[in-house]
């Protein structure tokens, strides 16, 4: 067998560069017929991700409204508590003032309110 018999005369490579060049045409159209497809698949996969992205945003609007409501809420309870420990402690002042000056620690209003028990008279 003679190197020259194998094939290399000029129809073989006639034909193996056909068949490259086939193949690389192939190839290129093949990647373009893709990256239409590809482009396509992407363009869809952006809306779906800008959609989901848009309802996210809006849920996150809703849950800060939420959110300022709830602290609204808490600030206005804050408000009412410190007002009524001032009127606690103005009460107490009171309180003590009326026991300085009567001598009496026991209110008579106590007993109406039923804060105190009724003493029981034996």
């Amino acid at each position: 067998m003679d190197v020259i018999d194998l094939g290399l005369n000029s129809e073989f490579l006639k034909v193996m560069g056909s068949a490259i060049l086939g193949g690389m045409a192939f190839k290129i159209i093949e990647r373009f017929l893709n990256s239409k497809e590809y482009a396509d698949e992407q363009v869809t996969l952006r809306a779906e991700l800008r959609d989901e992205l848009d309802k996210m945003k809006a849920e996150v609007k809703s849950l800060r409204e939420e959110v300022d409501e709830w602290r609204e809420k808490y600030y206005h309870q804050v408000e009412l508590t410190n007002q009524l420990h001032a009127q606690i402690a103005s009460i107490k002042c009171e309180l003590d003032e009326y026991k300085e000056h009567t001598g009496i620690f026991e209110l008579p209003s106590m007993k109406k309110l039923e804060l105190l028990p009724e003493e029981k008279d034996d």
